[in-house]
């Protein structure tokens, strides 16, 4: 589904339940929640918002040797790094699944 047809939903859903919404309007406010939800992430929080958590989490660094190419033998290493992480909370996955 593209966004626009997304947003055409949600209009569509407001409007079943009385409530008046423009696409553009629609389109602004998700604009809106997406932003704030990346400000959770970058100041290392987290928030549970449509049945999802988002937080971060410390994806440590890894060390390894190279097996392919021209650089066969050498070593590498990766740093620790904090990466965003979005997970359904449980009574919404099992309502979803099927």
């Amino acid at each position: 589904m593209k966004k626009h047809e997304f947003i055409q939903n949600v209009v569509t859903i407001a409007k079943e339940n009385e409530i008046k919404l423009t696409q553009d309007t629609a389109s602004k406010l998700l604009d809106i929640i997406e932003e704030a939800i990346d400000g959770v992430i970058e100041a290392q929080d987290q928030v549970t918002v449509m049945g999802m958590k988002f937080s971060t989490k410390l994806q440590k660094g890894r060390t390894g040797t190279i097996n392919l190419g021209s650089r066969a033998g050498e070593t590498y290493s990766t740093p620790n790094k904090i990466v965003p992480n979005v997970k359904f909370i449980k009574s919404k996955k099992d309502s979803l699944s099927r």
